[in-house]
């Protein structure tokens, strides 16, 4: 709510005039006197990632995901290899120059990484998402009791629906080609995650250029530009007291040799001689896989989600 993605809470009363901006009874009612509100239900279920709950809306059991999805991916998300073939042609074109002209040495480049803020909740949507859960602290107005359902207007793209990814993606791939043709920003993106190539003498303009895009379209990337914050500067100030106890959340990676990008540590520290990236699975993501497999051995089956996010 404080980010203006979600409403403040409503009882059904207030729901109904908030969104069908009229009286609830002036609205069409069914054979029992209910107020006939058209809308698709789904469950919500909350998994644990990384000490972080995630409330996903349940677009399989409602069948919306059987209905919205596409045939054909028209937007494909990037992989962890996207920075290795971009090195790949700097390399390729220094060392066999397309004019026949002598070869030339390839200069330093650097990886960076950067990550929308809230990108699904601020995406532009035509409509609205209506959560409702019920609150045991909320004195019911029919009832005079304790206990009422409440109800929020979400403006976003729900988390759970296959929908939502196709609908997203276009924003970044748009922002992509602008970034591509107007600036010769090298970069492209995985869902919400940023992966930018650049040559290391031009600092960080590229990922500057993509901030200022985002800042444009008004969905800002999460990263906190505080003159003090070692991702957003080269030289970062020191820190005041303050600063030091509440430190601004930012999800920035400055260029560098190295970067996270999808679970994948991406090194650049031999393409300038020899022409190959490194990409290697990060400690973290290995054990991950790991505890998930022996889960999968001990229960003698391997659900389809869990292989596809893993086997590759």
């Amino acid at each position: 709510m404080e980010k203006g993605v979600l409403s403040a809470g409503f009882n059904l009363s207030e729901l109904i005039s908030f969104v069908m901006h009229c009286n609830p009874r002036d609205l069409p009612k069914d054979t029992d006197g209910n107020v006939d509100f058209p809308s698709r239900v789904s469950k919500r279920f909350g998994p644990d990632q990384l000490q972080k709950f995630r409330p996903i809306d349940d677009g399989t059991s409602n069948g919306l995901n059987y209905e919205l999805i596409l045939m054909l991916e028209i937007i494909a998300p990037i992989s962890a290899e996207y920075p290795a073939r971009v090195a790949s042609a700097i390399y390729q074109r220094f060392s066999h120059p397309p004019d026949g002209s002598q070869q030339r040495s390839m200069p330093e480049i650097t990886v960076a990484t950067d990550d929308v803020d809230m990108a699904y909740k601020r995406a532009p949507v035509s409509g609205y998402e209506i959560i409702a859960y019920f609150n045991p602290h909320v004195k019911c107005i029919a009832t005079g009791n304790m206990g009422d359902v409440v109800w929020h207007v979400s403006f976003g793209l729900p988390f759970g629906y296959v929908s939502s990814v196709s609908s997203w993606c276009r924003v970044p791939a748009l922002m992509a080609m602008v970034a591509r043709r107007k600036f010769a920003c090298l970069c492209d993106s995985y869902i919400d995650d940023w992966c930018i190539v650049d040559f290391a003498d031009a600092e960080s303009s590229s990922q500057d250029t993509l901030h200022v895009l985002h800042t444009a379209f008004k969905l800002p990337l999460a990263a906190c530009r505080q003159p003090y914050c070692a991702n957003c500067n080269k030289h970062p100030l020191p820190p005041s007291v303050q600063q030091r106890a509440n430190p601004a959340k930012c999800k920035r990676r400055r260029h560098a040799a190295f970067a996270d990008f999808l679970g994948f540590v991406i090194d650049f520290s031999f393409v300038t001689s020899t022409g190959c990236v490194i990409i290697k699975p990060k400690t973290e993501r290995c054990a991950r896989i790991l505890s998930e497999l022996d889960d999968c051995a001990e229960a003698l089956q391997l659900s389809p989600s869990l292989a596809k996010k893993n086997i590759r």
